[in-house]
C-alpha cells in the first residue's frame, strides 16, 4: 500500500491537473519478477528521450502508478538504472483506463492483462517481435543474423502499422509511425552495439546508406518518439563521420529541430560554446516550450562565459623548477593551453604532432605554448621525466590532478587544448589537436591580429 501511495501522491503533481471529462486517473499495475531489480520506473517521452516520471518500490514484486493522462499517450515501465528504449515494457492509455502488465526475466519481455485495448494488443505483439529481431545485450548476435531478417522485418513493421485502429485517430496516426520508425531505428542503433562481428564497408546494409533520405522527419509526431533524439543523432554521425556529408535538417517539422537542439546540449555534443550558438541559430526559433527555453537559458547559463571572446578565466600553477606562472603572464600573446597527463595515451598520441607546430612556429615573440599536466603528487617525477625524455617545447606547469582549470574550462577528458589571444580573451576552450591541421589555420588566424 505505500508502494501506491507514494506513485499516486506523486503522479498527481507531476504530470499535470486532471480535466474535468475524465478526472480518474490511468491506473498503471502490474508485477515484475526480474532478478536483482527492486525498484521500477515510470517514463514518458519528453523532447525525444524517455523522461523518468517517478518511481516505486517492488513490493513482492508488485508495483503500482496513477497518472492523470486526458489524452492518449505513450508510457513505459522500466528498471530506474537504465533509460535505454529497448529496456522497456512500453504501452499507451488515458484516463478512465487500467493497464496490467506481467513483466518477466527482462523489463522487456512482457505481457498486458486483463481488459486490453486493441492498439495495446497490437503494440504488445509488436514490441515482442522487435525484441525478437533485435534482442538486448547479446554480443554474438551479430550483423550476420541481422541483415537476413531485415526485408521481413520492415514489411512486417507496415502490416502492424495498418493494424492500428481506434477512436483516437490522432494516436493512431502516431502510433503508426512509431512502429514504422522504431524498425528502421532499430537497424540503425544495432550498429553501435557491442557486437563480435561488424560488417566491413562492402558487406554494411544498404539501407544505411539511404535511410537519411527515407525519414524526412517532417512530421511533428517524430518529435513525440522516445527514441527521436538518438536516431537523429545516429543519423548524424552516419551523414558526417561515415559519408562525409553535412547534416542537415531542412524539411524536419519544428518539434523535431526542437528535440535534436535539446539533444545536442544534453549530451554535452557542443565541442565548443560557439559550436552551440551556431546550432542555436539554425533551429533556436523552432523553441516554443517554456520547459524547453528554460533548458537553453540553463545550458547559456552554465556554458556562456566560455564563448568566444569572452575573458579568460585566470589559472595559476608552478613550472617544473617550482615558479608560480599565470595565464595572465602572457598577455600580449596567443597562448595555446594543452592539458594533458603522462598516463594519458591519446595524449601521449599528440606529442610529437605539437612539437612539429612548435618547431613550424618557432621564432616567434607573440606566441607561447602551455602544457597543464593534470598528474597527480605521486606522479610528478613521471612529469618531469617525460618532459626531458621526450624534449617537449614550451612552458609546462604541474595543476596535480583536475583542478583548478579543469573545474573552471568544464574539463572531464584529456588531452584538451585551448587558445587565447592576445587580449586575455577565449579563441576557443575545446580546440582541435595538434594532429588536425584545423589547429594551425586557428593559431595563424589570431596571429594575425
Amino acid at each position: 500500500m505505500k508502494t501506491f501511495i507514494f506513485a499516486l501522491t506523486f503522479l498527481i503533481f507531476g504530470i499535470g491537473a486532471v480535466h474535468a471529462k475524465n478526472d480518474t486517473p490511468l491506473l498503471v499495475e502490474g508485477k515484475m519478477e526480474v532478478k536483482y531489480v527492486n525498484e521500477v520506473g515510470l517514463y514518458r517521452s519528453v523532447d525525444g528521450f524517455w523522461e523518468l516520471v517517478a518511481t516505486a518500490k517492488l513490493d513482492d514484486g508488485n508495483f503500482c502508478f496513477a497518472v492523470n493522462l486526458p489524452q492518449t499517450e505513450l508510457l513505459a515501465i522500466g528498471v530506474t538504472q537504465n533509460t535505454a528504449t529497448k529496456d522497456k515494457a512500453i504501452f499507451c492509455g488515458k484516463n478512465g483506463e487500467r493497464i496490467k502488465l506481467n513483466i518477466t526475466k527482462q523489463v522487456g519481455n512482457y505481457t498486458l492483462e486483463g481488459n486490453v485495448s486493441p492498439n495495446n494488443r497490437i503494440l504488445e505483439a509488436w514490441e515482442r517481435e522487435y525484441q525478437r529481431v533485435l534482442p538486448d545485450n547479446d554480443v554474438n548476435y551479430t550483423f550476420r543474423e541481422l541483415y537476413p531478417q531485415v526485408d521481413d522485418f520492415l514489411k512486417t513493421s507496415k502490416e502492424y502499422a495498418t493494424k492500428v485502429k481506434s477512436k483516437d485517430t490522432e494516436f493512431d496516426a502516431f502510433l503508426k509511425l512509431f512502429i514504422e520508425t522504431q524498425a528502421l531505428y532499430g537497424i540503425c542503433y544495432f550498429h553501435f552495439l557491442p557486437s563480435l562481428a561488424a560488417p566491413s564497408k562492402e558487406e554494411r546494409l544498404p539501407l544505411l546508406n539511404t535511410i537519411g533520405e527515407q525519414v524526412k522527419f517532417d512530421s511533428p509526431l517524430y518529435a513525440k518518439m522516445p527514441f527521436c533524439s538518438l536516431f537523429l543523432t545516429i543519423l548524424k554521425v552516419n551523414q558526417t563521420v561515415v559519408k562525409g556529408k553535412e547534416f542537415n535538417l531542412d524539411q524536419a517539422a519544428d518539434a523535431v529541430k526542437a528535440n535534436y537542439f535539446l539533444s545536442q546540449m544534453k549530451m554535452d555534443a557542443y565541442r565548443t560554446y560557439d559550436d552551440f550558438l551556431k546550432d542555436y541559430e539554425k533551429y533556436g526559433k523552432s523553441i516554443t516550450e517554456k520547459s524547453q527555453l528554460a533548458k537553453i537559458d540553463a545550458y547559456k547559463e552554465k556554458n556562456g562565459y566560455m564563448g568566444a571572446g569572452q575573458p579568460a578565466i585566470d589559472f595559476t600553477y608552478p613550472d617544473i623548477d617550482g615558479k608560480m606562472v599565470s595565464l595572465s603572464d602572457f598577455k600580449g600573446k596567443v597562448v595555446v593551453v594543452d592539458v594533458w597527463a603522462t598516463w594519458c595515451g591519446p595524449c601521449k598520441g599528440e606529442i610529437p604532432h605539437l612539437k612539429k607546430l612548435e618547431k613550424e612556429l618557432e621564432g616567434r615573440q607573440d606566441i607561447v605554448f602551455l602544457a597543464v599536466s593534470v598528474d597527480k603528487e605521486k606522479d610528478k617525477n613521471t612529469w618531469k621525466e617525460m618532459i626531458k625524455s621526450e624534449q617537449m617545447g614550451g612552458i609546462h606547469l604541474f595543476a596535480n590532478g583536475f583542478s583548478a582549470i579543469a573545474e573552471s574550462y568544464q574539463i572531464t577528458a584529456i588531452p584538451r587544448f585551448m587558445i587565447f589571444d592576445k587580449r586575455g580573451n577565449i579563441v576557443s576552450t575545446n580546440a582541435p589537436r595538434p594532429s588536425d591541421p584545423q589547429l594551425k589555420k586557428l593559431i595563424l588566424n589570431e596571429l594575425k591580429k
